[in-house]
């Protein structure tokens, strides 16, 4: 049965899986790598290219979509704004008391599993965000 033929859920599966299991992949041996190293920056730089590679080739043509609400992007505006402020300001004037985001996030992260999970969640938001267009 073709998944055109099939239900709406059996649709997304077909869709998600090839997705999924390669980002699983790359999250896994990125997973692996040591951090700080030129070899960890080259490989984040080459999945990165890839997916936005892979997410921006040309996607058959689907049936016009219903109308949609406006956007409901601005109030995640002043948040957003916020952080940045505050991210670059620590990155800036680094102090005990304002430790930056990734200073946060070192512990989690010195583990392989841990990187690992943060590459799968980078990659699986950056093919989202990218195919949203």
């Amino acid at each position: 049965m073709t998944p055109s033929a099939q239900g709406p859920a059996a649709r997304a599966v077909h869709r998600f899986v090839p997705v999924v299991l390669p980002l699983g992949v790359l999250a896994v041996a990125g997973g692996g790598l040591p951090s700080f190293e030129p070899r960890t920056y080259l490989a984040v730089a080459a999945a990165g290219t890839v997916v936005a590679v892979l997410a921006l080739r040309p996607r058959p043509a689907a049936p016009p979509a219903p109308a949609t609400p406006p956007s409901r992007w601005w109030p995640w505006a002043g948040p957003a704004a916020v952080f940045g402020v505050l991210e670059f300001w620590a990155l800036l004037f680094p102090a005990p008391d304002r430790p930056t985001f990734s200073d946060l996030l070192d512990p989690l992260l010195a583990d392989p599993v841990g990187r690992a999970v943060g590459w799968f969640a980078w990659l699986l938001t950056g093919w989202w965000l990218v195919r949203r267009r």
